[in-house]
This record gives structure tokens, sequence and C-alpha cells, in this order.
């Protein structure tokens, strides 16, 4: 007997405060900084291909590790899959559109559910995960030159 499991679909979206030109610099680069991340170690570059291994933090300061494998197609779109870890699964895109001097980015995509939590409260999860991360990305892109 086969089982299919339901995906839980995410959606959001932000306004980068600087060029896509900008984003697509920062994008691929190794020096990420982000609170939810121990470690964060681009170990592949090839095409348009990147392959990050990164430890990421539990609720409980204790860590998980997870490979993220990044399809930069710019200036349009990144897409991403996590292997490993809470996300394992997971399949998200990344649309950027040029807003002159900013940039709006949506997310969507989709993940799996993590046994013994609801859907509601998983979501809550996954969008307080990307907020944090969106809030850094943009400090992080107007900090570079």
């Amino acid at each position: 007997m086969q089982t299919t499991t339901e995906k839980i679909h995410y959606k959001s979206d932000g306004i980068f405060n600087v060029p896509v030109e900008k984003v697509w610099k920062y994008m691929p680069a190794a020096d990420h900084q982000h609170s939810a991340f121990k470690t964060y170690n681009v170990v592949e570059q090839a095409g348009n291909q990147v392959t990050v291994k990164a430890e990421i933090y539990n609720k409980d300061r204790t860590t998980q590790t997870s490979t993220f494998k990044y399809t930069m197609s710019p200036p349009k779109q990144m897409n991403t899959t996590i292997i490993g870890g809470a996300m394992d699964g997971a399949t998200f895109t990344h649309t950027y559109t040029p807003l002159g001097e900013k940039t709006r980015v949506d997310l969507e995509g989709d993940f799996k559910p993590i046994p013994g939590v609801n859907k509601e409260e998983q979501l809550k999860s996954i969008d307080a995960f990307f907020t944090t991360a969106f809030n850094e990305d943009n400090a992080n892109l107007q900090k570079m030159k």
C-alpha cells in the first residue's frame, strides 16, 4: 500500500532595499550571517549550481545539519532544495523583480509535514525562519559595498 503525504505550501513576499544586481552579488556568496545558522559553508559551485552545508540551530540550541542545493537563474529566480534536517525535502523558489533601487522578493514553496506538529504551527515556524532570514539578508545587503 502506498501512502501520500500532503505538502505544506508556503508563500511570502518582501522588499530588499537594494537593486537586483546587488542581490545577485550576495546570493552565491559564502559569507551569509544568519542567527539560525551555526555554520554556513559553500562546498561546491559549478555553473549556476551552489551547494551549501549548514548547521542549523534547533529551538533548544542543539544543531542539525542540512544541505542546501541552489540553482541560480539571475536576474529572475533561485530554486532551493533542502536535504536533511527538519526541512528535509523542502523545495522553494525565490523570484526577484527589480523596482529601481529596490527588489521585490516572492518566496513560494512546499514543505513536508513534521510528525507531531500541526499545519498551522509548522507554517508559523516556517514563516518565522524566513522572516528572520529575510530581515538579516536585507541588513547584510545594506552593509555590502
